[in-house]
């Protein structure tokens, strides 16, 4: 009988042995022989090979296709990210979906299909890395991996294309328009079809960040979608019939995965007028929750979704096996009420559910009874908001009794229809701060000391914000801060729009908002009143329902609205004397990137400024200043988070500023400065004013 060695042990044995060995051991091994060594390090070797990185380019796929050849260690992935890399000069569109690269990637899955040891699904992240402007990277390297994957039918377990990891708001944007989705299909043969089938067959987790079929007339880079030139000839998409086609392609992705148990949808708003085709897009939810069945689906996130609440209805009530779910942004045109009796009756399984920024036709949900613990706090450390939950554990036996449905928070200048059984609402009111501030006459001579004072007027009141109830001697003239923010008795904000119309007469006073992250704030002042009013970004700006709403209509006192406060008007700005402006204060698109004139909305921007200067007070000077908003806190760094003087807004009046009788007004955005004697805006600053060296 041949005796036994170590040696010729099987590798599976020695990989066992190796597993309990400490570091020591491990190196000691190794050393008594190179089979022994190659053995003992064969584990090690390819775990290193089980989630790899590949960027879209010829050099690393052709090396992919070299190390996933019969025998090498590259077969054994089981985890892929495939990227693509931007810069800040990249000036557009790319050339990464090029019939080479494909050929490569393609030759690697046919290499894993074919001869994977361990013969599991493949599961495959898609991510854009750099500075650059993600959105023309992202619809490449979507189309490079469809193509490979149509052509060899590899298995995949998961696809993850630009969902996960990403903002998904302006400064954030990393999406594949729907073009893409239909390109995949479009023109395949009966055997890539087949291969698409085989792809998606195992697949359980698809997560997907979709945004508009982006179409322009001289077919140059999706760029030139976002530049400053309003008077671009845009259709998006050309029309209806294209955007049905766009809808009805991804839900025949979504059917390709009968073993689905896990969903992520994520939509990336754009600033478009809501014609018929964008508004099918829009609403692509509802063309899924009716075409596509989900019987294994155990985990669902929707974030910026919209639908119908049928569609919505439709779409939970085949979900009897979800155990979690998370829904942010959500808009339904209806109510929620029958989706939360839904889900507290018939998934006893549910254990995780987070709740955020709910928008139904009646206004936004608001979870006035729960727990605070339940709430999420706001990554600036501010007190939750009571649209944000996330009440944890959860199940049918944790609820039975638990009379946990929101309601809609209806403001006091809120038109649009209620139901009967709307209930009742907390009183809401807004909260004072006092503070303390050195007198300064209004007027400077430069514009360093305009800084100063700015400086020292917003962080003395950011200082005062950060303890609650502080009280302080009132050796500041102008009193206490009028807010344009609304909170409700638990001190929590609510996201009606707030405005206040003051006459001037012998009392000093300010008015005014810290904080600002991405809302905008608009000033109408003149020699006899000043208007002040606060604006929500997501809550006004990305809803085309919500915006005429809670800012056109607000501003011009048209029905219907919703707000806090008076309608501006004209009759207090519009004399000749008046010496009228206005001032807006809105975010910046692209942040510290991107140029003064640059503003998060354009379209949205330029009809709030047309209602300003052209309908409601013709001819009246105009400055705007597109400040840098906080793109996505927590997970981006901050280019301004050393200024805390930065993303405020303060109006300042006082009787006495010139002298006895001889009244004026400051206004402070961030570091800028304005006063009454300053001449007029000139007619460029309504496009933005630049940045203070």
């Amino acid at each position: 009988m041949v005796s036994l060695t170590f040696e010729s042990l099987p590798v599976e044995l020695v990989e066992e042995v190796v597993s309990w060995l400490d570091l020591h051991d491990l190196c000691a091994l190794r050393l008594t022989g190179r089979t022994v060594s190659s053995k003992s390090s064969n584990a090690t070797f390819r775990n290193y090979f089980l989630s790899k990185k590949l960027e879209i380019a010829e050099a690393p796929l052709g090396n992919f296709a070299l190390v996933t050849k019969p025998g090498r260690f590259g077969l054994w992935i089981q985890h892929l990210t495939l990227y693509a890399i931007t810069k800040d000069d990249d000036t557009g569109g790319i050339s990464l979906a090029s019939p080479r690269v494909i050929e490569l990637l393609a030759q690697g899955f046919l290499n894993i299909r074919d001869n994977s040891p361990h013969g599991g699904p493949l599961s495959i992240t898609l991510k854009i890395f750099g500075d650059g402007y993600m959105r023309d990277f992202a619809a490449p390297v979507f189309n490079v991996t469809l193509s490979a994957l149509r052509g060899t039918g590899l298995p995949i377990r998961s696809l993850d294309a630009f969902a996960e990891g990403y903002s998904h708001n302006y400064g954030g944007f990393c999406s594949i328009p729907f073009s893409e989705i239909t390109g995949a299909f479009s023109g395949a043969g009966a055997a890539d079809l087949h291969g698409l089938a085989k792809t998606f067959q195992p697949c359980t987790k698809l997560c997907l960040s979709l945004a508009h079929h982006i179409h322009t007339n001289d077919s140059n880079s999706i760029r030139e979608l976002h530049n400053d030139n309003e008077d671009e000839d845009l259709e998006l998409p050309p029309s209806y019939e294209e955007a049905r086609v766009n809808t009805q392609k991804l839900c025949d992705l979504v059917g390709l995965c009968p073993t689905l148990e896990e969903l992520y949808l994520v939509w990336e708003y754009d600033d478009f007028e809501e014609t018929a085709g964008v508004r099918e897009e829009l609403y692509f939810f509802s063309r899924l929750a009716v075409s596509c069945q989900f019987p294994s689906l155990r985990q669902c996130t929707l974030h910026n979704i919209r639908m119908s609440e049928e569609a919505l209805l439709t779409f939970f009530r085949q979900l009897t096996r979800l155990v979690y779910l998370r829904l942010e942004y959500v808009t339904v045109e209806g109510g929620f009420d029958d989706l939360f009796r839904l889900l507290s009756t018939s998934m006893p399984e549910l254990n995780y559910l987070h709740l955020r920024g709910l928008y139904s036709s009646s206004g936004t949900l608001r979870f006035l009874n729960e727990h605070p613990e339940n709430r999420l706090r706001h990554p600036t450390g501010r007190a939750p908001p009571v649209d944000d939950i996330r009440a944890v554990p959860f199940g049918l036996e944790n609820n039975k009794s638990r009379a946990w449905y929101p309601r809609a928070a209806m403001s006091t200048r809120m038109t649009t229809l209620m139901s009967p059984n709307a209930g009742s609402y907390a009183p809401l009111h807004r909260v004072i701060a006092q503070i303390a501030l050195p007198h300064a006459i209004i007027g400077f001579v430069s514009t360093t000391q305009q800084v100063m004072v700015s400086m020292m007027t917003v962080i003395t009141l950011t200082q005062d914000s950060m303890i609650p109830k502080r009280r302080v001697t009132r050796t500041n003239i102008f009193g206490e801060l009028l807010g344009l923010v609304e909170f409700d008795d638990d001190n929590l904000s609510v996201d009606s729009s707030v405005a206040e119309q003051i006459t001037f007469r012998n009392a000093p006073f300010q008015v005014g908002t810290t904080g600002l992250e991405g809302c905008t704030v608009v000033t109408v002042v003149s020699k006899r009143a000043v208007y002040m009013a606060h604006y929500w970004e997501r809550e006004s700006w990305s809803s085309s329902y919500w915006f005429p709403r809670r800012i056109i209509n607000f501003i011009a006192g048209r029905n219907p609205n919703q707000g806090v406060g008076p309608a501006l008007n004209p009759a207090l700005f519009n004399r000749p004397t008046d010496d009228t402006r206005i001032y807006i204060m809105h975010p910046r698109k692209g942040g510290a990137k991107t140029t003064y004139t640059s503003p998060n909305y354009p379209k949205k921007f330029k009809r709030l400024r047309s209602l300003l200067n052209e309908e409601l007070l013709p001819g009246v000077p105009t400055a705007t200043w597109f400040y840098i908003p906080v793109a996505n806190p927590g997970n981006v760094p901050d280019p301004i988070a050393d200024q805390p003087w930065r993303r405020h807004a303060v109006f300042q009046y006082d009787p006495r500023a010139h002298g006895t009788r001889s009244k004026g007004w400051r206004l402070f955005y961030e570091d800028h400065y304005f006063d009454d004697t300053n001449p007029p805006p000139g007619t460029d600053s309504a496009n933005g004013i630049p940045d203070i060296p």
